[in-house]
């Protein structure tokens, strides 16, 4: 029976413990297996400018050069050492707010650069109006740029027909999406209750088969 016991409630810490780890500092789970948005298309103001943009995500960095991929790794690291993801930015309180949803199950599913290639003859490439693919929208908050070693918030971001992330913006580095993970940690409280009825269950129904045993035999 003790052996039993053991296995059911090591079951339960082991889901627990998965539980826990798909949400690391400000991360949850990506969606997307940690890859980058789809660039689906874009606009300059610049006239005759040749550049054009590429996302590249977090888990492919090594791609990059040093000083995007260092400021990548930046960015990772404000958010991966924060629990509340407002002490990054503390417009996303009032965007939680808006949105009647509490600040603290505000998380960041992706994070990706975004950088203008293939242009040298212009140090700054104007004005984009950037249209992007991400795996995942679900539960979609907010988009946030790490600009200058700072998150801000990505005004007028708007979301069209076909899932598609649709923002204008001037300069690029790391960009994260900010979602509300209020309803999956609700799902996984259930499942762990759950978890603990039947682990309770399965104990005593083991202790009484094993009472009646006895029982039986004195």
């Amino acid at each position: 029976m003790k052996k039993l016991v053991a296995i059911v409630l090591t079951l339960i810490i082991a889901v627990c413990a998965c539980a826990t780890v798909a949400a690391t500092g400000g991360f949850v789970s990506s969606p997307s297996n940690n890859q980058a948005p789809t660039v689906v298309g874009f606009k300059t103001d610049l006239d005759g400018c040749p550049a054009v943009i590429v996302c590249t995500a977090y888990a492919d960095r090594d791609e990059l050069k040093t000083e995007t991929r260092e400021k990548l790794e930046d960015a990772y690291e404000t958010i991966v050492n924060t629990l509340d993801l407002s002490l990054l930015n503390e417009d996303l309180t009032d965007v939680a707010k808006q949105l009647g949803i509490d600040v603290k199950d505000l998380a960041v599913s992706d994070m990706f650069d975004i950088s203008a290639i293939g242009c040298d003859l212009h140090e700054n490439h104007g004005h984009f109006e950037v249209e992007l693919k991400p795996t995942s929208l679900k539960n979609f908050v907010a988009l946030i740029h790490y600009y200058k070693g700072e998150w801000r918030i990505v005004e007028d971001v708007e979301i069209d027909e076909e899932g598609n992330l649709v923002f204008e913006e001037d300069e690029f580095s790391p960009f994260a999406i900010v979602v509300d993970i209020g309803e999956e940690e609700s799902s996984l409280l259930w499942l762990w209750i759950l978890l603990a009825v039947l682990a309770t269950l399965i104990i005593f129904f083991v202790i009484w088969k094993k009472s009646k045993k006895d029982t039986k035999e004195a």
